[in-house]
């Protein structure tokens, strides 16, 4: 049985997900001007790399660059490893929490009352570093996190 290699081909609506991140973050529009977008049709995920470098599509590639977003618009969604790397350039959207707060998030706790009124992808961080990506509804903002993930911030 061969396997069938993954093969990385530039993202076609690259403008979009730019557009969107800038929007909903308020990244400064010459943020992204040294970077390239990049899919495979084996995974959903959509990966941000130097426009100078290209994919070594001759082997097996599993991930290549930076996970960007974890699906395609509309419902895509930045990944928290893209906000830890870009979120020091965003300008809105960003929650910055004492370290109480973000042990509770860390617990599975949700803040209640924290000002927003807008649903949706959030930066958190704290005075020091970037946590991740949290997600304010209707019930609190939320850690939006895998559970190992949250066991290595403790």
């Amino acid at each position: 049985m061969s396997q069938k290699f993954v093969k990385f081909d530039p993202y076609p609506k690259e403008r979009d997900v730019f557009d969107y991140l800038m929007n909903q973050f308020g990244f400064p529009e010459n943020l992204f001007l040294n970077y390239r977008l990049w899919a495979t049709d084996s995974q959903p995920t959509i990966f941000i790399a130097n426009k100078n470098t290209t994919p070594d599509n001759t082997f097996n590639t599993i991930t290549f660059g930076l996970p960007c977003m974890r699906r395609e618009l509309p419902r895509g969604y930045p990944t928290h490893y893209f906000l830890q790397r870009f979120g020091k350039y965003a300008k809105k959207n960003i929650f910055t929490l004492t370290m109480e707060q973000v042990l509770k998030l860390v617990n599975g706790e949700r803040i209640q009352n924290f000002g927003e009124t807008s649903q949706g992808p959030k930066i958190l961080c704290t005075k020091n570093f970037i946590v991740g990506r949290g997600w304010a509804s209707k019930n609190g903002l939320f850690l939006d996190t895998l559970k190992i993930w949250k066991q290595n911030l403790l």
